[in-house]
């Protein structure tokens, strides 16, 4: 009974290792975080990198907060912002 308790153990802190180096990994080498990749009306969308990436936040000149730079919901708030003009 000790050794599989001792072999899920290991099992489970080799998983957390394996997911938290893989969140970290940029899976497309050739761009880098904040490359222009795409846009919707005029509205750019950025590369993020790897799926644990975060970086600063992003606000509009007068003072509107947009979100977490590169983030999804970032590019959403900013494209309704800057096309529509709307806040949300």
């Amino acid at each position: 009974m000790k050794k599989v308790i001792k072999y899920f153990l290991f099992v489970g802190v080799l998983v957390v290792i394996i997911l938290s180096v893989i969140k970290t990994i940029n899976i497309n080498p050739h761009l880098s975080v904040g490359d222009r990749i795409d846009s919707l009306h005029g509205v750019y969308v950025y590369y993020n990198g790897g799926v644990g990436h975060t970086g600063a936040r992003t606000t509009a000149e007068d003072g509107y907060n947009l979100g977490i730079k590169y983030q999804c919901v970032e590019f959403v708030k900013r494209y309704y912002y800057e096309y529509y003009g709307h806040k949300m």
